[in-house]
């Protein structure tokens, strides 16, 4: 009987072992954005998708967000509660049409309608028709409420309700109300802020109104 030589077995076990395939370097983790089927041996260059909003439309978009996780936030969604008044700012563009009509009414009248005195020199009411006019006032006492179709309005413990649409995702319009406001635009909506600004159209005026809420 043969003795099988050390060089013999040697020889065997190299050819053996040439008989191995090379693993296949990739990503091997199923959840992965760069999953390789074909990979057999994981290299470390998984990559994971971030979710968020992808909705550049949205309140909440999140511009790195790879993935889209339905998480998306509207201003139709974050209005909806109760919103408390904080203060009102009124500026009224004048037209020099209104400029007769302005000079004829009594300065006691135009400082309780305007809230400046009356100008008394062609230079002066020419600067306030220029400039308008601004007021601020308080809006504490004054609640809005929003519950996806319902507009309410109290106000000194009155309450009017109305609808409300959104026309836009940042405005929308309202049904019939005391304030004749036809639509809103909405400049700034959070959890805890509220700004509103309107616009209305009287005899020759164009008055830009703000509201501003707190919840």
């Amino acid at each position: 009987m043969k003795k099988i030589s050390i060089l013999t077995i040697l020889a065997a076990m190299l050819s053996f072992s040439s008989c191995e395939e090379d693993p296949i370097l990739g990503c091997t983790d199923a959840t992965a954005i760069n999953y390789d089927a074909l990979a057999t041996e994981n290299d470390g260059s998984c990559e994971y998708p971030l979710f968020g909003c992808m909705d550049s439309l949205a309140t909440n978009y999140n511009a790195l967000a790879t993935a889209e996780d339905e998480s998306c936030l509207y201003f139709s969604d974050l209005i909806i509660g109760s919103w408390n008044g904080v203060s009102v700012s009124f500026t009224a563009e004048l037209s020099s049409e209104l400029l007769p009509y302005l000079q004829m009414m009594d300065p006691v009248e135009f400082m309780d309608e305007f809230g400046v005195e009356m100008p008394t020199t062609d230079e002066e009411w020419d600067t306030f028709i220029a400039e308008g006019i601004t007021q601020n006032e308080s809006m504490e006492g004054t609640i809005f409420e929003f519950d996806g179709t319902n507009f309410t309005i109290i106000d000194e413990g009155e309450l009017e309700t109305t609808t409300y649409n959104f026309t836009t995702t940042t405005s929308f319009d309202v049904g019939e109300n005391s304030l004749e406001v036809e639509s809103f635009d909405i400049l700034t909506c959070t959890e805890t802020e509220l700004i509103l600004s309107t616009e209305i159209i009287d005899d020759g005026m164009n008055t830009s109104i703000t509201v501003t809420f707190s919840k």
